[in-house]
């Protein structure tokens, strides 16, 4: 029979179908509005963040960038010398704290300043001298470690670093001057140092996330691993394979600068070229 009661108990449930229905589409909605949104940023991590690097006299080079997300807060740059008067190349590696979206978003800003300042500090210390002071108050509590290099064909490398792992120069990490990462002290300084390649030199940067790979167990990659790796002078590609088998559990990004020399006259005048040590 048909009852008060029971049309109630029928409207009720109409309702609540309802409801459901409606929580399902907006959150539906809410995640095919994401999905655009990370889609967009994956777009334009792949403008920013080449997958062919520009080939540099003297030297052959690799790249591997592999997100622990859809997209991330590691990034590089190589960037040629307008001039290219001696062949020379600017390379950049950096990871902006942070995962996901926000980090993404991050890194763009970083790309833009790096390529207008670039062209005004062309020398890795002042570089990352005016990104801090640029940086500082912009980031929302964030911070970015970055190493900056610059290289040309003569094999002549100098060096700053930002708060960021070490290289690795064949089998051994390299010394470079400790420095707070960008984006914290205003009045932070940059100091750089330069050396000199020889044929057959490898020069290995990497974020930490190579590093710090951790697999099922909950072990680390750690350094030992990571020297052994880089003394079999991999390129890019393996060396971050290498990590993504042994567990991912942040941004992996890996640039590899091998010298193979050049024959050239030497320079007129000696190049002056400090020296550093391997651990």
């Amino acid at each position: 029979a048909v009852t008060l009661a029971t049309i109630l108990r029928a409207l009720l449930l109409v309702a609540i179908v309802t409801a459901v229905f409606i929580s399902y589409r907006n959150e539906r909605r809410t995640e095919l509005l994401l999905a655009h949104e990370f889609s967009s940023a994956r777009e334009l991590q792949r403008t920013l963040i080449p997958e062919n690097l520009h080939s540099i006299p003297g030297f052959e080079v690799s790249s591997s960038y592999c997100p622990a997300l859809e997209v991330g807060g590691d990034f590089f740059q190589l960037i040629p010398s307008p001039a290219d008067l001696d062949g020379s190349a600017l390379l950049l590696l950096g990871d902006v704290s942070g995962h996901g979206l926000r980090a993404a978003l991050s890194v763009s800003y970083v790309m833009g300043i790096t390529r207008v300042l670039s062209e005004l500090f062309p020398e890795p210390g002042p570089l990352l001298t005016e990104m801090n002071h640029r940086l500082c108050g912009q980031m929302e509590n964030a911070f970015v470690t970055c190493i900056a290099v610059r290289i040309n064909r003569l094999g002549v490398c100098m060096l700053s670093s930002a708060g960021h792992p070490p290289p690795f120069l064949n089998s051994g990490s390299m010394e470079v001057p400790g420095a707070l990462p960008l984006g914290i002290d205003t009045m932070a300084r940059y100091d750089q140092t330069t050396l000199q390649l020889n044929p057959g030199d490898h020069l290995a940067l990497y974020t930490d996330g190579l590093l710090e790979a951790r697999n099922k167990a909950g072990e680390l990659y750690g350094f030992e691993r990571l020297q052994k790796l880089f003394a079999a002078h991999p390129s890019a590609p393996q060396a971050a394979e290498e990590a993504l088998r042994f567990g991912q559990d942040d941004d992996v990004t890996v640039v590899t600068l091998a010298y193979v020399g050049i024959r050239e006259a030497a320079l007129e005048e000696p190049v002056d070229v400090g020296s550093i040590r391997t651990a």
